[in-house]
């Protein structure tokens, strides 16, 4: 079975059927709330914004049913075996940002940045990704691996602070009203957030390539770790950092301030990295991680890196 190829009928099929009479009135609603809520300026190859997509997994009509369960309930005494299963598991998939952590010739094992879950994806369903790039899509499990689905974008490393930053708030505003809810509720319910930074990106990138300047920097201070032993637990007996991830000698943390990311943090070796995304975080973030390491860490260089620096 090609699942590329039977995505894309899937996806023609269902276009087809909204596209009824009787739900001209719904996507007319649906389409004012996308644009209205994400705008949409000039468009370009790399990064575009997919209302079809989001149209057909996401929306939620006045009944509660997104179109591609409406299709499927309407369709599914017609559909082959294999499609109404392929449909049944496209339902449950969510929108989400992921980054490749290992490659191999059968798998890629990719994570979600925001989940934190892992997945070992097939190689088939994404194109060769660049070091620190994000891609956007849909993770969707298929036998002993999974499959990234749905419009994919790709969206350059340098953005993933600044997002990471923004969901975190609009998810803790979220958990406020469901208490037990997770990244993966978050992002069932929400998908329009991620579509609005792509548009965001877009307009950066748009920008960029019409005034030929840099308009998207990170601010990075460098610090050398005198001893790095129980360096972890040190940060880790702080209220403002808390522990990200950790991966081929790597370990991530972020900087929080006032429940918002303040910076992230990278520690290798001896070397412990502050990436920000404004010289005003970068002085807080600096006043923090000083307090912190007092003795222990000594300044070594500030830099402003731009977004060809970090892809």
């Amino acid at each position: 079975m090609n699942l590329e190829n039977l995505e894309l009928k899937i996806e023609e099929d269902v276009l087809s059927f909204l596209s009824s009479p009787s739900f001209i009135e719904e996507v007319e609603m649906a389409k004012n709330y996308f644009y209205h809520f994400v705008g949409q300026g000039e468009m370009n190859n790399e990064l575009h914004l997919d209302f079809n997509s989001w149209l057909i997994y996401d929306y939620k009509l006045t009944d509660g049913e997104s179109f591609l369960s409406k299709y499927y309930n309407a369709a599914k005494a017609t559909l082959a075996e294999d499609e109404a299963a392929f449909i049944q598991q496209l339902i449950d998939t969510y929108l989400s940002l992921y980054t490749v952590i290992e490659v191999q010739n059968e798998y890629k094992m990719m994570r979600d940045i925001f989940s934190k879950e892992v997945y070992r994806v097939n190689p088939e369903s994404i194109r060769d990704i660049q070091e620190n790039e994000l891609v956007m899509g849909r993770i969707l499990g298929t036998g002993d691996m999974y499959w990234l689905t749905g419009n994919k974008q790709y969206i350059p490393g340098a953005f993933k602070i600044s997002i990471e930053r923004s969901m975190l708030a609009d998810f803790e505003e979220f958990k406020k009203k469901n208490r037990y809810a997770n990244w993966n509720d978050y992002l069932k319910d929400h998908s329009e957030v991620l579509y609005k930074h792509l548009g965001i990106i877009e307009e950066l990138t748009i920008q960029n390539e019409k005034e030929g300047d840099e308009l998207y920097y990170v601010w990075q201070s460098v610090y050398l770790i005198r001893d790095t032993r129980n360096i972890k637990k040190v940060f880790l007996g702080h209220k403002e950092i808390v522990f990200d991830d950790e991966d081929k000698g790597c370990v991530y943390f972020k900087m929080m301030y006032h429940k918002s990311i303040l910076c992230e943090m990278v520690l290798k070796n001896n070397r412990l990295e502050l990436e920000c995304t404004s010289e005003e975080n970068r002085d807080k973030a600096k006043k923090i991680i000083e307090m912190i390491l007092g003795d222990n860490g000594k300044h070594f260089k500030d830099e402003i890196l731009s977004i060809d620096d970090l892809v």
